[in-house]
């Protein structure tokens, strides 16, 4: 049986359960491919947005036009990128229930986390008139996600002892220029964050450079983080979007080490250059790292290597018979040496698993529309390995889908 649920009101338990659908016998085989993975249940967090007025939702619990989402298994919590209403939007990871907002002086795009990336905080004490949204109904606050919110150590000793010390930090881009880097514990332990507080509390910024206007980043509009055991330590990818490139970013103090514009293609015999970049993730399953890149300019998936200093190269050139504005990537963790690509392919609303060797299109889940199941425009994604669940961005339906997937 497969029980697909609406959770239009984060703070209503009653409304949810007369939402409630389920589908048994023949729907499901419907929704399922003949494929051993299997995507078999589909949530939603948020309400459709029939109305363009921002200010109206400002300080609701509705998304506008999300944009990207990412998890924090340390911390046990969710945080998307509410692009319409300049905030940033954060939820208990096992139960989904919604936990707080946090406004940003920009509207925000990409998010990545950076594991034990801060040095330890206190909690802001911040000032501003703007305040924000959180709620403390018993809805909004589940006990058990408060229970196990801390910090999860299991894998301590994997650190050393400076490192263990070390709290989890965001990344997030956004606006027309920004990269900023937060402290994340720091941010999902203290409330009322009021506007302005990022601009004042950050470990480091990335914005305009000079009175000219100058800037770093024009509209950078997705991050990954590369893990550093097998690649580089302590870095970020953005995907620059209008000035065509990759940069690859310090976490330390936010400086540009390099500019990927353009890498080789030995089996074309020409060089291919970077053009309007949307996602960027690095895999770091392999010791050489490879950057997996998205275009929806050329309606592909490249995944290129570095073989010497400021030299890369293509590996493989994946979706050009069956993507169409490809947006999010993330890793199936679930699949043998994690060899599928799951892809949120923009323009057919819909999600594709892909072969990451070979190419081929293994399953395709969803189609066009306001259903469950259905997806308008999706964006941004992100793989739960604890739960086995995708959670994926539905921007132009304003909501958040969490589909199992095992």
């Amino acid at each position: 049986m497969i029980t697909l649920y609406l959770d239009a009101d984060f703070q209503s338990s009653s409304l949810k359960s007369k939402l409630s659908l389920q589908y048994t016998g023949n729907n499901k085989k419907q929704l399922l491919g003949p494929v051993k993975s299997e995507i078999h249940k589909s949530a939603t967090r948020g309400k459709m947005i029939t109305t363009s007025s921002t200010p109206y939702f400002a300080f609701s619990n509705h998304f506008h036009s999300p944009y990207d989402i990412v998890i924090a298994p340390r911390l046990n919590c969710i945080v998307v990128s509410d692009f319409g209403n300049e905030r940033l939007m954060f939820f208990y990871l096992m139960s989904k229930n919604y936990r707080k907002s946090v406004p940003v002086a920009f509207m925000p795009t990409g998010l990545c986390v950076e594991e034990r990336g801060c040095t330890s905080s206190r909690l802001w004490n911040v000032s501003s008139t703007t305040t924000t949204n959180t709620s403390t109904s018993p809805r909004a606050l589940d006990s058990n996600d408060e229970q196990s919110s801390d910090d999860d150590d299991d894998d301590d000793n994997e650190f050393n002892d400076e490192e263990k010390n070390r709290e989890d930090a965001l990344i997030l881009a956004g606006g027309y220029c920004h990269l900023m880097k937060v402290n994340l514990k720091v941010l999902w332990k203290t409330n009322n964050i009021k506007l302005g507080a990022l601009d004042r509390d950050y470990t480091w910024c990335v914005g305009i450079l000079d009175e000219s206007g100058r800037t770093e980043f024009k509209e950078p509009s997705s991050i990954s983080i590369s893990f550093g055991k097998t690649f580089r330590d302590n870095v970020v990818f953005v995907a620059d979007n209008y000035n065509h490139a990759i940069k690859i970013v310090s976490t330390v103090d936010g400086s540009i080490l390099q500019s990927i514009t353009r890498y080789v293609s030995y089996s074309l015999g020409k060089e291919i250059h970077v053009k309007n970049p949307n996602i960027v993730n690095v895999e770091c399953f392999t010791k050489f790292g490879e950057v997996i890149i998205a275009s929806p300019d050329k309606n592909n998936i490249h995944i290129i290597r570095e073989i010497s200093p400021n030299e890369w190269i293509l590996v493989k050139e994946i979706g050009n018979n069956s993507l169409y504005s490809p947006f999010g990537i993330c890793i199936d963790q679930v699949s043998p040496f994690n060899y599928k690509l799951i892809v949120s392919d923009s323009y057919h609303s819909s999600l594709k698993i892909l072969d990451r060797f070979t190419g081929q299109e293994e399953q395709t889940f969803g189609s066009k529309g306001k259903s469950l199941g259905q997806f308008h425009h999706p964006y941004g994604l992100c793989y739960n390995r604890r739960q086995q669940e995708i959670l994926l961005v539905d921007r132009n339906n304003s909501r958040i889908q969490v589909i199992n997937y095992s």
